[in-house]
Formats: C-alpha cells, structure tokens, sequence
C-alpha cells in the first residue's frame, strides 16, 4: 500500500531488492528491509 501511495514503480522496487544499499532486520516483524535511493527522485530512499 505504501509503495502506491508513494508511487514508486516496480522497476525501483526490483532494483533495491536486487542490489540494496543497506540490509537491515526487523525484529518486531522479523521482515528484511532492503534499503536504496530512488532515481526518479534524487534524495529519497
């Protein structure tokens, strides 16, 4: 939900999974977070 509501587009996602900037695990989830900046929008992450 949060993706579309930031619109950020499968190719970006794809990207950041396939090569992360950063890893990090969510011990209240237990979910990995991978971490990237955006390209359509310099700055973001």
């Amino acid at each position: 939900m949060r993706i579309k509501l930031r619109s950020i587009e499968k190719n970006e996602v794809e990207r950041v999974l396939l090569a992360p900037q950063e890893v990090y695990f969510d011990v209240v989830t237990g979910n990995m977070i991978a971490i990237g900046e955006r390209f359509s929008r310099h700055g973001h992450w």
